[in-house]
């Protein structure tokens, strides 16, 4: 079966939403979203969230301006958005909010190319208080929507009736609980009286007045029993009611609380936790963010009866509902609450806890958001990949088959650089771990897989403070360095911002930028020199892949720290090995140390050890298992272009990959038997050692495919990764020790199967 790279490649998200920071719903929904998708977030200039994993777009006007100077800035946000859209082959525009309807919206469809997949969330059928001729203009742009998600079905039912959208177009996607929130163990006051909270911006469709009325039909006996508290900002241009005025008219003051200017978020906890219930008397609603508050703090309702809230409290299951627009029934509503038992409100918060499980988690709702965007695009599920199915028990058995031993050591196993011998430190397999561990955290939820990959975070901070020029340890000795080159720094890089885009903490950037910075960059040649942890400067890495690495961790650093040097350096590289460095041989193998064609005096020995020892195969003066070199090449030709594959997912428009040298290159080994017959596996004492057990096709071919040749071969997957494990893997000890001269670090280097699970998953 193939599937293709347009359907499983981890998709790329726009997210336009100009509320952002303030609308804690984006915020909740992004920070989940970041695990399934690469997600950028078109928002508002005054927006300083640091949420790891996200790409920020601060650019939507703000307002606070006068009014020429508010148009122009307003046009300046579109220009800018026009832009990104465009620029950034996004297979996904997600349409969060409006800030001028018709302006976005004509824009959103005249970039219609630009982008795969038009998404809405409708929050909102229409606007709470709809002008002339929004439903024409809202409906327009819903038929042009390829898919628009809602929160309950009231709203797809709406969608329906008033717009006539085709039902396979909607998706009902409850939203999460806020976790944003924390409960004040606190809150409640010495008051006995039931309190009742009517809480959020007051609009006229949120019933108010209902409210109060219902209050004043009350006796004075049954109003001295209960208070009510009415906190919310109130825009007087969208409702002009005089609440005060309507409170001492109907000489309910003695029990009624009355406050309509925004509640800072330091007395939310306070404010909710101190409520008995909580109160909706809505005279029509699409969805309430209030109400999830309410769950959040397991505090009950009286709300009216409209669809949202029959269907959101479960049919009254974790309240009580009342005829909508109705106060005399309202008021019935809050006179049974004030007489429930202790036993009947902890029935109403076991209901409300049911109801979050069921339906409000936010893991939930962003993987069952990016599956529909995926279902849209034809892709099938993750879930039914027989391939993803193999690879990740493949990683889980050998994950549990070390847990403990690193959880004791609070690091990976050494190893010693598979063929090369070195005596390594722990740090490049701990690196290569910590990757596996958090993306099993990602995928099972099971916490000790996240606290053993933070133990391995830490341990990779400590030995990088023990540095002296920012330089990590990965070699002790047997090599020409301690770095195991730039490629041992790029890989606890890599290490580090992975563990940064899952869990967050600014100390990994930090970290992975102090080790980018190490290295020395030489501006003429393009190649970055070594650095010692002690400081000490050494000549070129001449291995190419070492650099291309280096220059790919920079890329990586690169996604969430605006750094000039890092730029400035990862982008001259690129230009000088698409112009000169990256070389084939004619039958499209690849150089391991390129093509220096016009090489400078620093690259004039290694030039010519080059064509000493390729001069001499091809006159059979060397034995090629003696010399080593083409053997070598043929071991590590995919693994140079894994590296690729990943740039290509960083930097799709990178212009080597369209030059005909590459091509030849991805064609060299473009079927699994011609493959393992180069590879000469047909028994392991002819096996290229560089190969399955180091640069195990099996790990490297699916992210390879899937980047470069826009689909994947399911069998061919299955194939390799049999293959692999029928040469070096033992099913006893759930270990790579078979046939290979570094089972360590070979069974380590099964996190490079982790890219491809991520892409396809998200």
């Amino acid at each position: 079966m193939k599937h293709f790279q347009n359907n499983n490649e981890r998709l790329k998200v726009l997210m336009v939403e100009h509320h952002s920071p303030g609308n804690r719903y984006v915020l909740e929904l992004a920070r989940e979203m970041k695990n399934e998708c690469d997600l950028t977030i078109f928002c508002d200039m005054r927006n300083n969230l640091q949420e790891p994993g996200i790409c920020w777009k601060r650019r939507f006007y703000n307002g606070g301006k006068g009014k020429a100077a508010a148009i122009l800035d307003y046009g300046r946000t579109l220009v800018e958005l026009e832009h990104e859209i465009r620029t950034g082959h996004y297979d996904v525009l997600h349409i969060q909010s409006f800030k001028k309807a018709s302006a976005e919206m004509k824009l959103y469809e005249q970039t219609r190319k630009y982008y795969r997949l038009l998404v809405m969330t409708v929050h909102n059928v229409l606007p709470h208080e709809p002008a002339p001729g929004d439903t024409e203009l809202y409906g327009r742009f819903y038929r042009a929507c390829d898919l628009l998600i809602v929160h309950n079905d009231a709203s797809k039912q709406d969608l329906k009736d008033k717009f006539n959208i085709p039902d396979e177009k909607i998706r009902v996607i409850p939203r999460g609980l806020y976790t944003t929130y924390s409960v004040d163990e606190n809150a409640r006051d010495n008051d006995e009286r039931v309190h009742f909270l009517n809480f959020g911006r007051i609009r006229p469709y949120k019933g108010v007045d209902i409210l109060l009325k219902a209050i004043s039909l009350m006796d004075e006996k049954d109003r001295a029993r209960c208070r009510f508290v009415i906190r919310g900002e109130q825009y007087p241009k969208l409702d002009p009611t005089d609440y005060a005025a309507l409170i001492r008219e109907y000489g309910i003051g003695d029990c009624v609380e009355f406050d309509n200017t925004r509640v800072p978020e330091e007395e939310i906890p306070k404010l909710i936790g101190n409520a008995d219930f909580l109160l909706f008397p809505y005279r029509k609603i699409y969805g309430s963010g209030v109400l999830l508050m309410s769950y959040t703090y397991g505090v009950p309702v009286v709300a009216s009866d409209v669809p949202t809230f029959v269907e959101g409290t479960d049919n009254g299951k974790a309240g009580i509902l009342f005829a909508s627009e109705d106060p005399e029934a309202m008021k019935d509503a809050l006179l049974k609450a004030m007489d429930t038992t202790s036993e009947q409100r902890e029935d109403y918060r076991a209901a409300i806890r049911k109801i979050v499980d069921e339906r409000h988690n936010w893991k939930t709702t962003a993987r069952s958001t990016v599956g529909a965007f995926r279902e849209m695009l034809g892709g099938a599920p993750a879930s039914e990949r027989a391939d993803l199915k193999a690879i990740e028990q493949l990683l889980t058995e050998c994950a549990e088959s070390n847990y403990d031993a690193f959880a004791q050591n609070g690091h990976a196993d050494p190893g010693h650089n598979g063929p090369y011998g070195c005596t390594d430190t722990p740090v490049r397999n701990t690196a290569h771990w910590l990757i596996t561990y958090a993306h099993l955290w990602k995928t099972t939820g099971e916490e000790r897989y996240k606290t053993l990959a933070l133990r391995f975070a830490q341990y990779l901070l400590g030995e990088q403070a023990k540095s002296r020029s920012g330089a990590v340890a990965c070699v002790e000795s047997g090599a020409s360095d301690h770095l195991n080159g730039l490629i041992g720094q790029a890989w606890v890089i890599e290490a580090l911002v992975y563990a940064y885009e899952t869990f967050g903490g600014e100390e990994y950037l930090d970290c992975a930028v102090s080790i980018f910075r190490s290295q020395c960059f030489d501006e003429m040649t393009g190649f970055w020199k070594r650095v010692e942890p002690d400081g000490t400067e050494l000549d070129y890495d001449y291995t190419l892949n070492h650099q291309v690495w280096f220059a790919l961790s920079g890329l990586m650093l690169l996604r969430h720290r605006e750094d000039e040097q890092i730029r400035r350096e990862t982008k001259t590289h690129l230009k000088r090995l698409r112009k000169e460095y990256f070389g084939i041989h004619s039958s499209g193998l690849i150089r391991h140390f390129g093509a220096m064609k016009r090489p400078r005096k620093d690259f004039l020995s290694l030039y010519a050890k080059q064509y000493v020892k390729y001069a001499g195969l091809r006159l059979k003066v060397f034995k090629p298992r003696k010399v080593d070199i083409l053997i070598q090449e043929e071991g590590y030709h995919l693994f140079e272009l894994f590296g690729y594959a990943h740039i290509k997912a960083l930097k799709p428009a990178y212009k080597l990959f369209d030059r005909k040298d590459f091509q030849k290159a991805l064609a060299y080994d473009s079927d699994a038997d011609t493959l393992n017959r180069r590879l000469g596996i047909a028994k392991p004492g002819t096996m290229n050692k560089y190969a399955y057990g180091y640069n195990s096709p099996a790990f490297e071919v699916p992210f390879i495919d899937l980047m470069f040749h826009g689909e994947v071969e399911e069998e061919k997957i299955l194939t390799l990764l049999e293959k692999q494990k029928e040469l070096c893997y033992n099913p006893e000890t759930k270990s790579m020790e078979r046939h290979n001269a570094d089972p360590a670090t070979l069974t380590a280097r099964l996190y490079e199967l982790v890219c491809y699970c991520d892409r396809c998953r998200g």
